[in-house]
């Protein structure tokens, strides 16, 4: 294990060795915002549905009943015959994390700049007419694609098998600016191939709503991934950012269609990560955020009577387009990263089912003492439902500093998990910055505990010369700063 690579923040640049300034600067935020900012903008929307799983032979049956069931919502169309496509990207998803994205069909060449952080997007260089996009799911994303359809004799007659080397050479030959743009990034890849194939039927679907006529497309997408087991349908639609309020009330609308019939899937990701998810076993967000998990325990004061985990009150679920926000006087608050990779937070306020000890008492979970008058509190597992969650950790004030501190202190969600990494602390930390407002005060260090990481890592990290205690004099729960603060300790007066 390579540390300087584990605390590296572009894992991408680290890994390949190389720069992604150059790709990732050709435009001005600004800029790239007003591509987006157009009357005529598209927004997509996806649902992803509860589906029994199903082979070529047997789709029409088996899909029959779920079909029927949406026409309630919606006009539903008969399935076409399938197409089929692959994506290429490395098993640690590299290429997802300079946000790309390499699809394969035949007659079509398609590469995707996609992110939640308009940012964090290259400004694809493209030959033909480029395509701005925006997809909604829980919160907006934005894509730049760069289509290269193709005949037979083109290239590849199937093109689903392509290398990397052969969809550069073919990128070079028919989009000579793009190629320079992301050879860089996609040539140390060279070797790589898709990982499978997957099939892809379609179906119209227009939502019974004024509004469905206005729509510029509307459809039902079911996709197999044979080899795997593993299958998904999707209901989408896309209307423009001119009707962006009617289109919100109409997803909302559906949503809770679908939920009470029972018919919403708990994973809403994306196809392209449901693809990766069945040929490598992870998506995305189990790479950059960690495998979702259950909580290791629920505390007895944290269920209600019928054993439901109760949701703090002042639990926000913070996004780019909607930030939370930290109040100094609240703290200290617990994070957790949700199935759909946004983040939850909750301060850690009285339970209304908890005790208070006038005592004091010594916490089991992590053997610490209490002073007398603790109460037992809202925690990690209040922010989810009880629910399976990803990394978590602890945003404490820290008042000399006037500044959070960000730590992977979760007995729920991090601690004796396997894959909670400093890397994912690290991508957590960024997200955190970026969608919570810290409320006047500044971003102080991130902290990863070895305490609350994976045993088979810790040996390494413990060899590091930037080790940290909480405690220094008694060498007291050892970890390593993975980002540094932000602010600045004031000089002491004379």
């Amino acid at each position: 294990m390579n540390l300087s690579k584990t605390l590296n923040c572009t894992v991408l640049a680290a890994t390949l060795g190389i720069s992604l300034v150059p790709a990732m600067a050709q435009k001005p935020p600004q800029t790239l915002a007003q591509k987006f900012d157009k009357v005529d903008q598209t927004l997509e929307y996806h649902y992803t549905l509860k589906a029994p799983s199903f082979t070529d032979k047997d789709i029409d049956q088996v899909l029959a009943p779920l079909l029927e069931s949406l026409k309630s919502i919606g006009e539903v169309g008969k399935l076409e015959k399938p197409k089929e496509g692959a994506y290429i990207d490395t098993r640690d998803r590299l290429l997802d994390k300079a946000h790309l994205i390499v699809r394969l069909r035949k007659g079509l060449f398609t590469i995707k700049a996609r992110s939640t952080n308009i940012d964090e997007l290259i400004d694809l260089d493209i030959c033909e007419k480029p395509k701005y996009e925006q997809d909604y799911f829980g919160e907006i994303g934005y894509t730049i694609s760069a289509e290269i359809r193709y005949e037979k004799d083109e290239w590849l007659a199937d093109p689903t098998k392509a290398t990397m080397g052969q969809s550069l050479e073919f990128l070079k030959k028919r989009c000579p600016p793009l190629h320079k743009q992301l050879e860089v990034i996609l040539k140390p890849l060279s070797s790589l191939t898709a990982p499978g194939v997957a099939k892809m039927w379609s179906a119209e679907f227009k939502p019974n709503h004024p509004l469905a006529g206005g729509l510029k497309e509307s459809g039902i997408s079911a996709w197999s991934f044979p080899g795997t087991g593993q299958t998904l349908v999707e209901v989408a639609w896309t209307g423009y950012m001119k009707d962006r309020v009617q289109l919100d009330m109409l997803y909302y609308a559906v949503k809770e269609k679908l939920q009470k019939a029972d018919l919403l899937a708990v994973d809403q990701s994306s196809k392209t990560e449901r693809y990766f998810q069945a040929y490598y076993g992870a998506t995305a967000l189990d790479t950059r955020y960690g495998f979702l998990a259950r909580p290791a325990y629920i505390k007895h004061y944290e269920a209600d009577a019928k054993d439901r985990v109760v949701v703090s009150p002042y639990l926000q679920v913070a996004s780019r387009e909607f930030k939370g926000y930290l109040d100094p006087a609240m703290a200290p608050y617990n994070w957790v990263i949700d199935a759909d990779g946004r983040l939850a937070v909750v301060p850690e306020t009285p339970n209304p089912y908890g005790r208070v000890y006038e005592k004091g008492f010594l916490r089991p979970e992590d053997k610490s003492q209490k002073k007398p008058g603790t109460g037992e509190n809202y925690g990690h597992a209040s922010a989810m439902a009880g629910q399976p969650g990803r990394i978590s950790g602890e945003l404490l004030y820290d008042k000399k500093l006037n500044a959070w501190v960000i730590n992977n202190k979760s007995g729920r969600y991090s601690k004796s998990n396997a894959d909670r990494t400093p890397d994912q602390l690290v991508n957590a930390a960024s997200l955190i910055q970026e969608v919570l407002d810290p409320g006047g005060a500044g971003w102080g260090p991130v902290r990863f505990i070895f305490e609350y990481g994976p045993e088979a890592i810790q040996a390494e990290l413990e060899k590091s010369p930037a080790v940290v205690y909480e405690d220094p004099a008694k060498k007291k729960r050892p970890g390593l700063v993975v980002m540094a603060s932000k602010v600045a300790l004031a000089a002491k007066k004379p």
